[in-house]
């Protein structure tokens, strides 16, 4: 009797099944991370808004102080920004200030990171 010759099987690899976010969670990590990126906005905003006001001239100086420079230079290991532009956040926080609310475009933008977010969570909840 002629035996089959019988090749070893192929593994195959199963892909890890996401979970369905349900739309409050995705919602709830949607609002999270865009008052976080309003927060820091914000944050930067009054400080900006308070050193103006106290130290107009040092603010709107063409020069960063020497003095402080090199205390910058220790503590962040680069030069201050001279040309005057400032870290832009994300999104477009006046965009949304401008309508009060998130803007159609940012929560598209917004939305890949919420998705992960809100799947960590769900995880998290699942093997809990």
């Amino acid at each position: 009797m002629a035996t089959k010759n019988k090749s070893p099987k192929k593994p195959f690899l199963v892909k890890d099944q996401q979970p369905e976010v349900p739309a409050e969670l995705l919602q709830e990590a949607l609002n999270l991370i865009a008052h976080e990126e309003f927060y820091e906005f914000a944050s930067h905003l009054e400080t900006a808004r308070a050193m103006l006001h106290k130290y107009p001239a040092l603010v709107l100086a063409t020069e960063f102080p020497e003095f402080l420079r090199k205390h910058y230079l220790e503590e962040y290991d680069q030069e201050p920004n001279e040309d005057g532009q400032c870290i832009s956040p994300e999104i477009d926080v006046p965009a949304c200030i401008e309508l009060n609310a998130l803007t159609p475009e940012i929560r598209d933008q917004l939305l890949p990171k919420a998705l992960d977010v809100a799947r960590t969570w769900l995880k998290k909840k699942i093997a809990g």
